[in-house]
């Protein structure tokens, strides 16, 4: 048997944690702590930290749920849920203010690199203990028995390797040329491609739901997106806001309006049975490799774990650290309807536009994101992507229920606050002009002048409704003067 067979086989065996250790109980609390804040430091390990290697009642406590919740959901739980969960089964008999207490503290930084050293040196001599046995002594040169600190770290990526299906992370520049000669292939050509994660981001009820459904359906056909080409390929839509009869409507609504078909979109309907992404993870783990090319969650705020927060960077990190693993495994690009933070967004950059901490900017690798445009009804589309270059912005305008490319508006007359308060004390003018014509049949434009809005004011609003065809104008005397009479106009 050779060194690889033989690492093969305690791959499978995951005897890596015949404890207990002899750590001792202030850095056992110190990694427990470090595990509970930075999970993703521990994503080798974390699958053999196993209870019995702690001799603190307080940890073993603590790393049995832990434990537990990994088994289930492949994720280390957030503090509160974890702190939630213990509170539940322990007894007056359990240490419960030393587990809790512990739950509760937070690694100081100097503990974070100490601990992650130590417990890498922890496993990669638990796997040189399984090694040197007679069996590999028989296998090494005499003068390679003794192993230095380089061999066992050399062992520990070799063995890493194997747990990881065989992927290889270390390379010479010219072994990463040679081994990825191109980038994946586009899914939607000037965003995103294979396996990556993009954000799709407005404020709430813009429509960014009826932009994903016009997506869907190009990628699934294999239709051009806004003049972006789209590998065609089946899409899965996973949506946990709409139920299912809301869903049909507007889905055979945009396919009646694109005149394109249905085929190739599959739909998961969560509105009644609502499910984190955690939750949701080992059914998506289960699907093919490139089953899907693209796969839409709407909306993102749904899929967050009850007692996470959309505003912790540590939530955030576990949450985008999952979707990675789901788009490596899928092969899929992965887009995540979001909502932007409150406020002006003219002047803040594209990554800044969605809400909650820095870890959802930073981990995506496309942020699609919708802004007003000075005319009513449109949006502005801009995108920061990762893996090419800039694209232009442009100017879409929702018309039911599509959103159309508009090659005429300018993409830099973004609305700005100012212009946003003037449109809704011109909406509210256009109301009252409303209600007086239905209520009174007909008025000139000085009758119209009891409502308290200004001549000039008022002229501007008229004509605005004028040409919406909301209300008509007929040219009348007055006392011998011309002027106009407006009504309401008749269905």
């Amino acid at each position: 048997m050779g060194l690889s067979d033989k690492l093969r086989e305690l791959s499978q065996e995951q005897r890596l944690d015949e404890g207990p250790t002899d750590w001792g109980q202030p850095f056992e609390e110190s990694l427990v702590s470090v595990l509970i804040e930075k999970p993703d430091l521990f994503a080798k390990a974390t699958p053999y930290l196993r209870p019995n290697l702690f001799q603190s009642m307080a940890c073993m406590f603590v790393m049995a749920q832990i434990a537990t919740d990994y088994a289930e959901h492949g994720v280390v739980p957030t503090r509160s849920l974890l702190r939630s969960r213990l509170s539940k089964q322990l007894t007056v008999d359990d240490p419960y203010e030393d587990i809790l207490g512990l739950v509760d503290r937070k690694p100081t930084p100097r503990e974070v690199p100490f601990v992650v050293q130590e417990l890498d040196r922890f496993v990669g001599s638990r796997i040189l203990n399984r090694l040197t046995s007679d069996e590999m002594l028989d296998l090494m040169a005499a003068n390679d028995a003794v192993f230095t600190a380089a061999k066992v770290s050399e062992i520990y990526a070799e063995y890493d390797r194997f747990r990881n299906g065989d992927i290889q992370d270390s390379f010479s520049a010219s072994e990463l040329l040679t081994n990825f000669p191109e980038q994946r292939p586009a899914v939607v050509d000037g965003f995103f491609r294979e396996g990556q994660i993009a954000n799709i981001v407005s404020s709430s009820k813009v429509g960014k739901s009826w932009l994903m459904y016009g997506l869907a359906l190009c990628v699934a056909g294999g239709h051009p997106w806004f003049g972006h080409a789209t590998q065609q390929g089946r899409v899965l839509l996973v949506d946990n806001e709409l139920q299912p009869e809301d869903l049909s409507f507007r889905l055979r609504s945009v396919s009646k309006e694109l005149g394109v078909s249905l085929t190739g979109l599959d739909v998961w309907t969560l509105r009644d049975a609502p499910k984190s992404l955690s939750e949701l993870r080992p059914r998506l783990k289960a699907l093919e490799p490139k089953q899907y090319n693209l796969i839409i969650l709407d909306a993102k705020y749904k899929f967050v774990e009850a007692d996470a927060s959309e505003n912790d960077n540590a939530d955030e990190a576990r949450f985008y650290a999952m979707l990675s693993e789901i788009a490596g495994s899928t092969k899929a690009a992965i887009t995540l309807v979001h909502h932007s933070t409150k406020g002006d967004q003219t002047e803040k950059r594209v990554t800044d536009v969605g809400s909650g901490a820095g870890a959802q900017s930073r981990a995506a690798d496309c942020h699609i994101i919708l802004r007003d445009h000075e005319d009513d009804g449109k949006v502005v589309l801009d995108a920061a992507i990762r893996s090419f270059k800039p694209v232009q912005p442009q100017v879409l305008h929702f018309q039911y229920p599509l959103w159309r490319l508009d090659e005429q508006a300018d993409p830099a007359r973004l609305a700005t606050k100012q212009a946003k308060d003037q449109r809704n004390r011109d909406h509210e003018g256009c109301t009252q002009i409303l209600d007086h014509l239905r209520e009174s049949g007909k008025a000139t434009a000085s009758k119209l002048r009891v409502l308290g809005i200004g001549k000039d004011r008022l002229v501007k609003l008229l004509g605005q409704l004028v040409a919406a065809e909301m209300i008509t104008e007929t040219p009348v005397l007055v006392r011998g003067n011309p002027t106009f009479e407006y009504q309401m106009k008749s269905e």
